[in-house]
């Protein structure tokens, strides 16, 4: 007699920088655009089993002064603790006002900082308090993480993008007899991955080769963690391992929902096989 998986499904959603905030301001907050969301998130969550962890990005907030910063990554000599303190706090600006509009929109969400969870080891270890993450799930709340600066042992402390979040908790969670990731959302200002004449590119193999022209980017807009490339290069390695992985914008109306709720959408898919 074969057994039964009993385990839940598990639905990723990063919502960008570019979506949370507008990159071309200092510190601007897109407060209707997350209530937009909020609410979407909200009403599928209450009308599913379906687990779902949510990250953001921190735009014109945290990527500005982290690339003032630069080199106070370089190693422990460069550090200064009034940096670390500084970029820590303006990360939080951001992601409580997130937090607080998430909840407002009926969304059990609980802050889950890594600034706060997990530090990197000297051999670049990342080592992440993942049990209190499993019971956060059996309480059926929905965690919300972000972009973090954690602690490093080797050189005080780096940048833990959410996406590096992402691929760490999957591995994680893949070896769960309790949970499975499902799919990975990227939600973005743009309607998906965009070729370098602006045109949508529907789907990219996990395994295909990526070229920086490949890529249409804005160069005026500030972003310390890589851009699209990094984000399509980490949403293939999550691919590999036969998680689809979407990115798309919620600007087209009822995109998110119907991704949700696996209607029609429209955006760029990743996967390990072309659909």
């Amino acid at each position: 007699m074969s057994k039964t998986n009993t385990y839940r499904d598990i639905t990723l959603i990063k919502l960008g920088g570019s979506i949370v905030t507008d990159k071309s301001k200092n510190q601007h907050y897109r407060q209707e655009m997350v209530r937009q969301l909020g609410k979407e998130l909200a009403e599928y969550q209450q009308q599913t089993n379906e687990i779902v962890f949510i990250g953001h990005g921190q735009g014109s907030y945290a990527h500005p002064i982290v690339k003032k910063y630069a080199d106070h990554f370089t190693s422990k000599d460069a550090f200064q603790a009034h940096k670390m303190v500084e970029m820590l706090r303006v990360i939080s600006k951001l992601h409580e006002q997130i937090l607080d509009d998430l909840i407002g929109c009926g969304l059990p969400a609980v802050s889950y900082r890594f600034s706060q969870q997990a530090s990197i080891h000297t051999d670049g270890q990342i080592l992440m308090n993942l049990d209190l993450l499993e019971h956060l799930f059996e309480l059926q709340t929905v965690p919300l993480t972000t972009g973090d600066i954690v602690v490093d042992a080797n050189k005080g402390n780096a940048v833990l993008s959410t996406e590096k979040i992402f691929f760490k908790l999957i591995n994680h969670l893949q070896q769960s007899s309790k949970f499975r990731v499902k799919r990975v959302a990227y939600v973005t200002e743009v309607e998906g991955v965009l070729d370098h004449d602006r045109k949508l590119i529907a789907h990219i193999g996990a395994s295909q080769k990526l070229k920086d022209t490949l890529f249409y980017s804005n160069t005026a807009q500030s972003d310390v963690t890589g851009a699209m490339k990094h984000k399509v290069e980490s949403a293939q390695a999550v691919a590999r391992q036969g998680i689809p992985v979407a990115i798309f914008s919620p600007l087209i109306e009822n995109n998110l929902s119907d991704y949700l709720n696996e209607k029609s959408w429209r955006g760029t898919l990743i996967s390990a096989n072309r659909e």
